[in-house]
């Protein structure tokens, strides 16, 4: 049984709060399908990476609330997630909230991530 909500609570936030791709790009399957919003999608782990790392501004993530269905090959995940967009020198720039849904799967025995999508509510 795939556990994606546990997965979700207890890694996006902080792996997102990093703010480092080499960190960021483990919690992803590598043919990942990564949907942000407002900016074209993107597929394969090693794009997603370069992608978060060429931003310039830094996140801090915030789940607001989760759910999800777990089943024995996927476990579906929805929730609502606040993310603060800083300056790479601190400074606030916006407060955002979206629906995250994702799809955990497992992947040489651990899990993570295939597809990711994003909606701003």
């Amino acid at each position: 049984m795939i556990d994606g909500v546990a997965f979700i609570r207890d890694n996006y936030p902080t792996i997102s709060n990093s703010n480092d791709p080499t960190i960021y790009r483990h919690l992803y399957h590598p043919d990942i399908l990564w949907c942000p919003p407002s900016l074209p999608d993107k597929t394969g782990v090693d794009m997603v990476a370069f992608c978060y790392g060429m931003k310039d501004y830094h996140i801090y993530v915030e789940l607001l609330e989760i759910e999800g269905l777990s089943g024995d090959d996927f476990s579906y995940v929805t929730g609502l997630v606040q993310v603060d967009t800083l300056t790479k020198s601190g400074e606030f720039i916006e407060r955002i909230v979206l629906r995250g849904s994702w799809v955990v799967v497992s992947y040489e025995g651990k899990p993570c991530i295939r597809y990711q999508v994003w909606n701003q509510k």
